[in-house]
C-alpha cells in the first residue's frame, strides 16, 4: 500500500463532491479543490516516522505543496506522522480543516498538539460510511480545548449518529467559546429528541451562534406547511439557552405524485421566523416534470416574516412574479442564487437591487438574455463584490469576450472576484483569448482562465474566466458560498 496525498483526493472528488458543496449545485472535479492537499496514509505502515521510504515522499509532496494550500483534508493517519511533519512543517497558511472519515472515533484526537502551528478559521467534520477507517479508537475528553481560538466556524455534516461522541469533544469547553456551529439536515431529529437533550446541551453551548440546516420535499406549490413543519418542534432543553439559533429553511421542489404531504401542523410560529437567515427553493435533482410556480400569496407573507433573511437560492421559474417577490424580500439580504434564468430580464435585476441594497454576492445560472452582463451587474449592484454568471448553451460567446475587455487588453472589474462561464471557445475566439492575455500585465493569480470545465447537469464542456483582486479568493469560494448551497 502507498500513502496518499493529492491523488487519491482527487479520485475522491468525483464520488464525494458533497464534502464543501452540499447540494450539488457547483462542479464536483477537481478544481475546486486545487487547494486543498488530503492525508490518507493506510495504517500498515508499521513505522510512522520519516526513515520509511513512502512516507518520507508524502512529506516531500506536503512541504512542495504547503505555501500553496489553505485547505488541509485529514483521512486515515496516525499521530506519530503528524508528529513528525509538525515538527518539520509550518501550517499556518491553513484556514480550513477537514476531517472526512468514516468514522469520528478514529480521527486524530490530538492534532493540535501534534502540530502546533495549525490554528485554522473553519473546521468540518464530514462523516462518509463507505469511507474505510484504520487504527484504535481516540480519546476525545479534552478534544475542545486544543482547539485553537483562531477557530471562528465549526460546520458538522451527516455525524447525527455520534453525538455523544460529539458531546464528549466539547464536554469541558466553556461556554460561548467558538462562534459559529452549523449542523447538517440529519441532525433535525435529533435536536428535538428528549433522550438527546443533554448531549445537544452539552454540544451547543460551546457556541455563540448555531444554525441547523432544515430540509423537506414540498409536495405543492404552497411553502407555507413544510416551512411551519420544520419550525414546529423546538428543543427539549430545560436550562437556560445561551446560544442564538438560526435556521437554513431547504425546500425542494418535486412532482406531487412522489411524495406524501406532511401532516398540517395547526402551529404558525411566526415568532421563528426573523431566525431564518437562509433559504433555498429549488426543484429537486431527480425532478423532471414541468413545475406549477409557487403559491405568490403565501411565498410573499412569509418572505415578509423573514426579516433576517441573508441568503437567498431560489429558481426563477418557480416565481410567477418576480417584481413582487423582489418587494417581498429583507433589505438584509446579502447573497442571492437565481438558478434557471432563461426568461430573466434586466429589469428584473434592477427591481432586485431596489429593494436589495445590500447584495455582496450575486450568482446567476442559465443566463439567455444577452443585456445581462458584467458592466450591468456592476452598475446596478452599488454593493457587490462576488459575481458569477453562468450563460446557457448557444448564448453569443463573443459578447462574452466583449464584456472582458478594453482595447487590446483584459478589462478587470473593480470587485474583488468575478466568475464568467459560457459554451466552450472555438480555435479563433481561444487565440483571441491568448491575445487579451499577453497584453494585459496583471499579478499572478489575478487572471484565470479555464478552457474546459464540466457543469452539473449538462454533457457540454464550458469555458470560464476569473478575475480576482487577491489571489487567495478563488481557494476561498467555499466559504463565501457555503451559507447556501
Amino acid at each position: 500500500m502507498r500513502s496518499s496525498v493529492i491523488e487519491d483526493y482527487d479520485y475522491d472528488c468525483i464520488n464525494t463532491g458533497r464534502l464543501l458543496y452540499r447540494d450539488g449545485s457547483l462542479p464536483r472535479n477537481k478544481l475546486y479543490y486545487e487547494s486543498s492537499i488530503a492525508l490518507n496514509i493506510p495504517i500498515s505502515f508499521l513505522e510512522d516516522d520519516l526513515t520509511n521510504e513512502v512516507l518520507r515522499t508524502t512529506y516531500e509532496k506536503v512541504k512542495a505543496e504547503m505555501y500553496r494550500t489553505n485547505i488541509l483534508i485529514i483521512k486515515n493517519v496516525s499521530e506519530s506522522f503528524l508528529r513528525n511533519i509538525g515538527s518539520l512543517l509550518d501550517f499556518k497558511y491553513i484556514h480550513t480543516l477537514i476531517f472526512h472519515t468514516g468514522n469520528l472515533n478514529f480521527i486524530p484526537a490530538n492534532i493540535f498538539t501534534c502540530i502546533p502551528s495549525l490554528k485554522p478559521e473553519i473546521i468540518y467534520f464530514v462523516k462518509d460510511p463507505s469511507l474505510q477507517v484504520y487504527g484504535d479508537r481516540n480519546n476525545f475528553d479534552n478534544f475542545g480545548n486544543t482547539i485553537p481560538d483562531r477557530v471562528k466556524k465549526i460546520i458538522v455534516s451527516d455525524c447525527s449518529n455520534d453525538i455523544d461522541l460529539l458531546s464528549r469533544m466539547f464536554r469541558q469547553c466553556e461556554i460561548g467559546k467558538f462562534e459559529t456551529l452549523s449542523l447538517s439536515t440529519d441532525f433535525y431529529t435529533s435536536l428535538n429528541s428528549p433522550d438527546q437533550a443533554s448531549n445537544m446541551y452539552i454540544l451547543l453551548k460551546s457556541f455563540k451562534n448555531v444554525k441547523i440546516f432544515l430540509k423537506v420535499i414540498l409536495s405543492n406549490n404552497d411553502i407555507e406547511l413544510p416551512i411551519r413543519v420544520l419550525l414546529s418542534d423546538s428543543l427539549n432543553i430545560n436550562e437556560p439557552i445561551p446560544w442564538k439559533m438560526s435556521y437554513a429553511i431547504i425546500l425542494l421542489y418535486k412532482d406531487p405524485l412522489h411524495y406524501n404531504p406532511h401532516e398540517i401542523v395547526q402551529i404558525e410560529n411566526t415568532e421563528k421566523y426573523p431566525y431564518i437567515e437562509t433559504l433555498v427553493i429549488s426543484r429537486s435533482v431527480d425532478c423532471t416534470s414541468l413545475l406549477t410556480p409557487i403559491n405568490t400569496e403565501t411565498l410573499h407573507n412569509k418572505l415578509t416574516l423573514m426579516t433576517n433573511l441573508t441568503s437567498l437560492h431560489i429558481d426563477y421559474d418557480l416565481i410567477l412574479s418576480f417584481k413582487d417577490f423582489c418587494g417581498s424580500l429583507s433589505g438584509s439580504l446579502r447573497t442571492i442564487k437565481i438558478r434557471e434564468c432563461f426568461n430573466l430580464k434586466v429589469g428584473d435585476l434592477r427591481y432586485l437591487s431596489q429593494k436589495c441594497q445590500r447584495i455582496e454576492c450575486l450568482y446567476l445560472q442559465d443566463i439567455k438574455s444577452s443585456r445581462i452582463n458584467l458592466k450591468e451587474i456592476l452598475k446596478t449592484f452599488k454593493n457587490v463584490q462576488y459575481v458569477f454568471l453562468q450563460y446557457k448553451r448557444f448564448f453569443p460567446k463573443q459578447n462574452v469576450i466583449r464584456d472582458i475587455k478594453e482595447g487590446d487588453k483584459l478589462k478587470f472589474p473593480p470587485i474583488k472576484f468575478v466568475m464568467i462561464t459560457c459554451e466552450k471557445f472555438n480555435s479563433r475566439q481561444l487565440e483571441e483569448i491568448e491575445r487579451l492575455e499577453k497584453n494585459t500585465p496583471r499579478k499572478i493569480g489575478q487572471f484565470i482562465f479555464l478552457p474546459d470545465i464540466n457543469v452539473p447537469g449538462s454533457s457540454l464542456i464550458y469555458s470560464s474566466f476569473i478575475f480576482q483582486q487577491n489571489s487567495s479568493e478563488f481557494s476561498n469560494i467555499n466559504n463565501i458560498l457555503h451559507c447556501i448551497w
